[in-house]
Parts: C-alpha cells; structure tokens; sequence
C-alpha cells in the first residue's frame, strides 16, 4: 500500500524533503507558540476582517499556527502518512507548488465565504483535505497510481475526515472544503504539466 511508511528516519528526510520542511517550519512555530501565550493565533490565524484590512499575509501564516499540541499532532500526523505518496509522484516542485497553492486557496475559502467575519482560523489542515481531494481525483481519473487497497483505505479516511468535520466543534468546515476542492481541481493540472514535461516555475527563470 502507498500509505504504508516503512523507511528509516534518514531515508524519509532524503526521499521527501519538502514534507520535512513542512513539518519542520510547523514544529518550529508550534514550539516557539509555547512562550508566546497564544497570542500567534491573533497575530497570524486568519479572519474576513484581518484580510480586509490589508493582512494578506494571513494566508500563508495561518498555516503554521495551531491551536495546541492536539491540533499540530493531528496535522502533522496526517501530513507524515498522507504526503509521501503525493510528492513522490508529482516531484518536489509540483508538490511544494500544490502545498503553497491549496494553503492560500484553502484560506481564501475562509475569508471569501465565512459567516462570522472575526472568526480567527489557523492550522494546515486545509493542506491535509487538499491532499485528500488530490487522491479522490487519482482514484477516480488515474487509477494507475494507486493500488485498489490504498484507494480502499483512503476513501475510508475522506469519508471519516468529512463526518468529523462536521460533528466536531471549532473546526473550520471552510477550510477542509476549500483545501479539498482545491487539491482535487489542481490534480489534473499538475498531472497535466508532469506529463508534458512541462515545469511549474519555468517561466519565473526565462
């Protein structure tokens, strides 16, 4: 199964370098949160009025914020086991592009669509839904990259990941949506741009 982790420590890191950064800069800010007296939610989660008044840095920032050890533990856990796959078959830059791309639309969803404007959000959940609309689109339109029992297990995680979504409190349902729809509609350009041998930053260097 693809969802199965059966590297070394060291092995991991060199084969999925951009998840460890990732996780890293996510480690980084949740340990520096611990002396900051939860004022980083206030200063980089995102909200409609933070972003109406000009805070576009909201949405990266909110990202790396997590409301507790719980809320970085199970983020961080699901990027580990669900990210691997993703970057392996899209390369590094395909898949940092997917990561930076469904974090800010994950977070546009918020901003754009929230019922309460002063609500602060943060967590990279978002990032964790867009990779599980990443793999739906796999299962559904190239089945070739993903084994019938993988695709088993994660319709399975999808179905959990929706259910508690929706029964849990102080969850951002906008943020798991936009994360999901996002990885699943960015799928098929990414995939698009894989197969034509066609790399995502070249025009940023010719």
């Amino acid at each position: 199964m693809i969802l199965s982790r059966n590297e070394t420590f060291k092995e991991y890191i060199s084969l999925y370098p951009v998840t460890c950064l990732i996780v890293a800069a996510n480690t980084l800010v949740m340990i520096f949160s611990l002396s900051a007296d939860g004022g980083l939610t206030q200063r980089g989660g995102i909200s409609q009025s933070a972003f109406v008044e000009g805070e576009y840095y909201r949405l990266v920032t909110y990202s790396f914020i997590h409301n507790g050890f719980s809320h970085y533990f199970m983020n961080m856990t699901a990027t580990i086991l669900l990210a691997p796959p993703i970057e392996r078959i899209l390369g590094k830059a395909r898949y940092f592009l997917l990561f930076a791309l469904s974090v800010i639309l994950s977070g546009l969803a918020i901003v754009l669509l929230a019922f309460n404007v002063n609500l602060m959000n943060a967590g990279e959940s978002g990032f964790g839904y867009a990779l599980l609309g990443y793999y739906l689109y796999l299962i559904l339109f190239d089945k070739r990259k993903i084994d019938p029992g993988s695709a088993k297990a994660i319709m399975v995680l999808i179905a959990a990941g929706w259910i508690t979504t929706f029964i849990f409190s102080n969850i951002s349902i906008l943020g798991h949506a936009g994360g999901f729809v996002s990885g699943f509609l960015l799928a098929p350009v990414l995939q698009y741009t894989q197969k034509n041998g066609k790399h995502p930053f070249k025009r940023l260097f010719t």
